[in-house]
């Protein structure tokens, strides 16, 4: 976890933003988040998002890859990483600073409305 919060912090701070989501009129899958750590994100990114994938060497070398680029500032990590799904689950960065955690977990909402409400998503995708 973050140096500056801890997992009831975000608890409560996520039950504000659900409030502000529902004054909004956004209509949303059940929202799940897992806090991860930078070797789990390249992990996630390297398999798509998808927590669970066929095994393949080809899914190694993009973590390889990403490892050694991010290892050499070559590039950075998202801060989330949201997953069409019911419930939806996005994936946070531990390092991320509380103001940066509530910020992006209010972003993850308008993923999950997209995601949930989005006309071009009801025929080709299925969150469950």
């Amino acid at each position: 976890m973050g140096s500056d919060y801890s997992t009831n912090d975000l608890l409560q701070y996520n039950s504000c933003i659900e409030e502000m989501v529902l004054d909004a009129g956004l209509n949303t899958y059940p929202q799940e988040f897992e806090i991860c750590s930078y070797e789990d994100m390249l992990g996630y990114e390297a398999y798509a998002g998808m927590p669970v994938r066929y095994p393949h060497w080809s899914f190694g070398k993009a973590y390889e890859r990403k490892k050694t680029f991010y290892r050499y500032n070559l590039t950075g990590l998202p801060y989330e990483m949201v997953i069409n799904s019911n419930p939806c689950l996005a994936y946070l960065m531990k390092d991320n600073t509380l103001l940066l955690q509530i910020l992006t977990m209010a972003h993850v909402y308008g993923h999950n409305d997209f995601f949930k409400n989005n006309r071009l998503f009801k025929t080709g995708t299925r969150a469950e």
